[in-house]
């Protein structure tokens, strides 16, 4: 493959996440084309320990529904 894209709502930082991770990074080093988007509420411990480490390689990790975001209140006409 050329590239790769992902699109994840929570990424965990366990087992799993860490192996893809790194085998993502292996795939980047190896001249992959890898992009990830998360989500910035559901993945906040990814952005903050794994994407950085992604990034050196090369890969391009964006998110999206930042913490700012904060949904409208829905309420019912009286």
């Amino acid at each position: 493959r050329s590239e790769i894209r992902l699109l994840f709502y929570i990424w965990q930082v366990d087992e799993t996440g860490m192996r893809l991770a790194e085998q993502l990074m292996d795939r980047s080093r190896a001249g992959v084309k890898v992009r990830v988007l998360v989500d910035e509420f559901g993945s906040g411990v990814f952005l903050r320990q794994v994407a950085p480490r992604m990034r050196l390689t090369g890969i391009e990790v964006h998110c999206f529904l930042s913490r700012l975001w904060t949904p409208i209140p829905l309420s019912r006409a009286a």
